[in-house]
């Protein structure tokens, strides 16, 4: 069976929330990322945690990619900044499919050394892969780039994550192989992909429990609210530390039943 999705990064923000694109999507792709000034979303050190936590919210299955750049000098600098990178994955969003690698950047000569840039951060990615309970991670890329600047290189033994734009996404399912089980066909208007469902490591999407959080919104609205309503009629006017305490209860609520405010 196949699966339709998309795949992220820090431009989308969370505006893609509202598409038809995503709506329809069972699984999301996000790409790992703390973008420095004055890239978009720098200022709250990225979107990664917050779209993994959406995608469980929205029922669909989370996965993650991170981009590799080569133009560190040494393999320890490649490998920290992978590490880096993995660290802003949330630890209560479970993934439900492999790590992958983006291997597209165009800032280094053609040869060993970019071959070690792959392999160096594969190691990295699949060591937390174990640690995780994930398949070894798999490696995302197009002919033109595997041609043009890998010399037809390509690492070993890994699952193929293929960009090819010529395609329709019927013509992307019917592409897939159990060795290229995810296909990104378009970029229009955003970045989708179809995917083999045996990727999916774990069967299920989590389901939100929703007669806790309808419970906790009647709470917050009518508990807390009943509260805040009666301090604004005090003749004697509103008093900030009873404020505070409501929306301290609100915060806990929230942490709750939803996790931490972004």
């Amino acid at each position: 069976m196949t699966l339709r999705g998309l795949d992220l990064s820090n431009y989308d923000t969370m505006q893609y929330r509202l598409s038809p694109e995503y709506e329809a999507a069972e699984f999301v792709i996000v790409q790992a990322i703390a973008p420095p000034e004055p890239f978009t979303g720098w200022e709250i050190g990225g979107y990664t945690a917050e779209q993994l936590r959406c995608a469980h919210w929205d029922k669909k299955y989370a996965g993650v990619y991170v981009w590799l750049w080569n133009s560190f000098s040494t393999s320890a600098a490649t490998k920290a900044d992978i590490a880096a990178r993995l660290a802003l994955i949330p630890d209560d969003v479970p993934l439900d499919m492999r790590l992958w690698l983006d291997m597209e950047d165009t800032t280094q000569d053609h040869g060993p050394a970019r071959q070690q840039d792959v392999l160096d951060a594969l190691e990295v990615m699949d060591d937390w892969a174990i640690t995780h309970d994930l398949p070894l991670t798999g490696v995302y890329s197009g002919d033109w780039y595997i041609r043009g600047y890998m010399d037809a290189w390509f690492p070993p033994d890994r699952m193929y994550w293929q960009a090819d734009y010529s395609l329709s996404a019927a013509e992307a399912a019917e592409a897939l192989l159990p060795a290229r089980p995810v296909i990104q066909y378009t970029s229009t208007p955003c970045d989708q992909d179809v995917m083999l469902e045996s990727e999916i490591v774990n069967g299920e999407v989590p389901v939100p429990d929703c007669d806790g959080l309808i419970t906790a919104l009647s709470y917050m609205a009518d508990d807390l609210g009943d509260k805040l309503l009666a301090e604004a009629k005090r003749p004697s006017g509103i008093r900030k530390t009873v404020v505070r305490d409501i929306v301290k209860e609100m915060e806990r609520v929230r942490e709750q039943q939803v996790g931490p405010r972004p």
